[in-house]
Order: structure tokens, then sequence, then C-alpha cells
């Protein structure tokens, strides 16, 4: 619970900054510049992509070997992960940097902002690219033995900087590169932490490198890229809904689903910081004894059950109340039909995080990537009928059956995995 716990405030703490600094910040740069800003946070955010889930395979791969005979591979497995996740970092960099010689303010639609600092925001974001591909490496140790309250730090700091570095600099000048040079320099500090606790954590362990043991990139890669697969489309099956709605209804639609669905999915955080402890400790679990494994599965999966249940229907019934305090003259009734359709969602989204840990520390990272890339095409095909009919309010339906699609074939991959065994 100690690890839940520390997971927890990492993951909140970025929220409720978030919640102070983004109407300052709004004021105080325009909705224009605020865009701009708000793009930079999305291109930072999908970079965790770019590691190709090299990161989480080295929790997986690190999960099963601690305290075990092969426990000596470790710091191989972590050189291999570090080779991968700097040549994908660098490819990452010089693809963004590509961008930065040309003049985008067009594609994007931004007339308030010269092309030097639109570039040099670019270049920032670049640099930003191996620095957070290189820490998932670091990142994904730590989580594989447990390091939970110093992984919360880390996230902690982020979270200060991401939403409180902009808006500090947002008194002196309202340039973006300069606020996105905060967000830039802030991973690359926490790279440095990262990168001192894993040393710390595998000395203290006394696993140190003899240089005879090799562990292959292509391993991890093997496992990391289904893991992308999954990392690629999920963000799509996040933002298609606006897309759709403002290509087929218009801009205000994209409004009405979008304030709605962005504050109600933040319910997901409760089963992300669960998900989160669950993967490396179920690994670690399935190395010695697949009972085990089931029987802690089984556990969190009753207490995270009742616990979001508990949640998804306090906010069921609150919405209303809530939207209508926080927003204002902004709130409009359709708010509330579209919360409680995608809270619905969030209930079986939200289970579906904690099997699809499992799965993954089962080693399957590819059946679940089949299965999205399955969700993909059927989410694609009903999207554009049901958004067309019913707009906004269809545009929550689609999401919410999609998700509950995913509980059902994650957790029939569930079932089919503990027959084999």
């Amino acid at each position: 619970m100690t690890n839940i716990k520390w997971n927890f405030i990492g993951l909140v703490a970025p929220l409720v900054i978030a919640a102070f600094s983004v109407p300052a910040l709004i004021e105080r740069l325009g909705e224009e510049k605020f865009g701009v800003l708000a793009l930079c946070w999305a291109m930072i955010g999908y970079a965790s992509v770019i590691d190709f889930g090299v990161g989480r395979a080295v929790t997986q791969k690190v999960s099963e070997l601690k305290g075990g005979k092969e426990e000596k591979i470790i710091p191989s497995v972590v050189t291999a992960a570090r080779k991968a996740t700097g040549w994908l970092g660098i490819a990452g960099f010089c693809i963004i940097l590509t961008i930065s010689f040309f003049d985008i303010r067009g594609v994007i639609g931004v007339e308030d902002l010269s092309r030097i600092d639109l570039s040099f925001t670019i270049i920032l974001l670049a640099i930003a690219m191996p620095v957070q591909a290189l820490s998932a490496t670091y990142r994904g140790l730590n989580e594989a033995y447990l390091n939970f309250r110093e992984i919360s730090l880390v996230r902690m700091f982020i979270g200060v900087v991401n939403f409180g570095g902009p808006l500090v600099i947002s008194y002196f000048s309202t340039s973006i590169s300069m606020m996105v040079m905060s967000l830039t320099l802030s991973r690359i500090i926490c790279y440095f932490f990262y990168k001192n606790l894993s040393e710390k954590c595998l000395k203290n362990k006394c696993i140190l490198p003899s240089g005879s043991e090799r562990y292959s990139v292509k391993e991890l890669i093997s496992f990391g890229g289904w893991v992308t697969l999954s990392s690629v489309v999920n963000p799509f099956f996040l933002h298609a809904s606006k897309f759709y709605l403002a290509g087929l209804i218009s801009a205000s639609s994209v409004t009405i689903f979008a304030i709605p669905f962005e504050v109600t999915i933040q319910l997901l955080v409760f089963a992300t910081v669960v998900s989160t402890v669950a993967f490396p400790t179920v690994s670690a679990a399935l190395a010695y004894s697949s009972e085990s494994a089931v029987k802690i599965f089984k556990n969190w999966m009753f207490r995270l059950s009742v616990f979001l249940l508990f949640v998804c229907i306090l906010w069921f019934f609150s919405a209303p109340l809530v939207m209508e305090i926080w927003l204002g003259d902004s709130f409009k009734t359709e708010f509330v039909l579209i919360s409680r359709i995608i809270v619905v969602g969030v209930f079986f989204n939200g289970l579906a995080t904690l099997v699809y840990a499992y799965v993954h520390a089962a080693g399957y990272p590819k059946w679940t990537a089949i299965s999205h890339v399955f969700q993909f095409f059927i989410f694609i095909s009903v999207l554009y009928p049901i958004v067309s009919s019913y707009g906004a309010v269809g545009a929550a339906v689609t999401w919410t059956l999609r998700v509950v699609l995913d509980f059902v074939l994650l957790y029939i991959m569930f079932i089919f995995l503990n027959r084999r065994k």
C-alpha cells in the first residue's frame, strides 16, 4: 500500500498544480499562444512512445530476474536498453529537428508567434526526445525494484515545472520557447535523477556488471515494440473523436465533448496508480508461481473494482453540481449526459488497465497490441456514422463501448493464460 500511496501522490500532484496554473496561463498568454503551449505539453508527453516500450520491457525483465539465479544479467539488460533508447531518441531528435527548418505557423493556425520563437521551440522539443527515451530505461529499472517513493518525487518535480515553470516565466515574457526551455531542462534534470537512482539501486543490491553476460537489444525491442504499437493506437482512441467532431460538426461541438471528457477521465488516475505498482509485482511473482501471481492480481482486482465503482457512482450523481460550480457561465446541460456516459467507460477502462498490466507481466504484449489494432478498425468504422448522427453524445457512446470491448477482450486473455498454465 505504501507504493500505491506514493504513486498516487506522484500522479495527482501535477493535476492539482495544473488546476491552478492553467486558468492563469490562458489569461496571460491568450487562447492562441496557450494552444501552442498545450501542443508542446502533448508532444513532450507523447515522446514517451519514442522508447518503443523498452522502459516497460526493462521493468518486466528485471522484475523477473531480480532475486533469482540470473540476477547478474540485470546490468547487461540495462546496457542493452540504454543503447536501444539512445538510438531511438536520436532518431526522434532528427525527425523533430527537421520540422524546425519549415514555417509551420499556417499549419497549426498561429499568427501571434514569430517564426524564430516557433523554430527555437521545436529545437528544444527535439532535444527532449533522446532525454525522454533514455529516462524510460532508468525509470523502468526503478519501477522493477518498486522505488515508487523516489519515482513519485521526480514526477512531482516534473509536475511543478511542467505547469509552474511556464506560469512563472509568463510574468516576465510570453515567449513560448522560453517556457518550453523550462520543460526541456526539467526533463534533463530528471534524467540524471533517474540514472543516479538506478546506479544506487544496483550498487545497494550488490549487482555490478561483470562484462561476461550479454543481453540482446532485439529481445527488449521484441517486447517493447508490441507495447509501442498499443501506445501509438491508444492516444488515437482518446483524441480521434475531437477531430471527427471538428470536421463533421463544428469546433464548438469539440468543446461540448472535450470538457466533460477530459475532466471525467481524470478518475482513471486511481487505476493507473494500482496498475503501475501491479506490473512489476506480478512480473516478479510469475517468475516463481503463477498461482501466487493470480492471487495477487485477483486481490487487487477486487479492491480496485469496489473503489472505482464507488468513485464512478459518486461522480455520476455529483458531476452536474461540480461542473456548474467550476465552469460557471460556461456550463452547458449537455456536459452532464456526456460525463455520465464517459464515467461508465472509465469504470471498465480502469479495470482494463490492471488486466493489461497482468498480460504484459506474463510476457504477452503481442496479444494486447493485436487486440488494439483490431479495435482500431472497428472504432474508425463506427465513429464516422455515429458522430455524424449524434454529435458529441455519439462520440461519448463510441468511446465507452470501445473501452468495454477492450476490457472484455483483455479478461478473455487473462482467463486463457491461466488455463494454459
